[in-house]
C-alpha cells in the first residue's frame, strides 16, 4: 500500500485498521479529517480567487468565499441545501 503524505489520512487509516480503537475514536478521527479537508478546500478556493482577481482586496475575496460557500448546484437535493436569495 502506498504511503500517504497526509498525516491526518494516515492516522485515520491506522485507526480503522486496528480493532484496539473505540468507535468514538474512529468517529472523532473521521470528523477531524472532514474539518481539515473542508478547511483545505476553502484555502484552495481562496488562493484560486486571489489568482483570478489579483486586484481584489482581502475583503472582496472573503465576500467571494462566502458567496461560494452559500451557493449550491441547481440539482442539489432539498431540504439539505437551500439557496439564499
Amino acid at each position: 500500500m502506498k504511503k500517504n503524505p497526509n498525516p491526518v489520512i494516515e492516522r485515520l487509516q491506522n485507526l480503522i485498521k486496528t480493532d484496539q480503537r473505540s468507535k468514538e475514536e474512529i468517529q472523532s478521527a473521521k470528523l477531524t479529517l472532514s474539518v481539515e479537508l473542508f478547511s483545505t478546500g476553502v484555502a484552495l478556493k481562496r488562493e484560486n480567487l486571489k489568482r483570478t482577481f489579483p486586484e481584489a482586496s482581502e475583503e472582496d475575496i472573503e465576500k467571494k468565499i462566502v458567496e461560494w460557500l452559500q451557493d449550491r448546484p441547481d440539482d442539489a437535493p432539498e431540504p439539505y441545501f437551500r439557496k439564499r436569495t
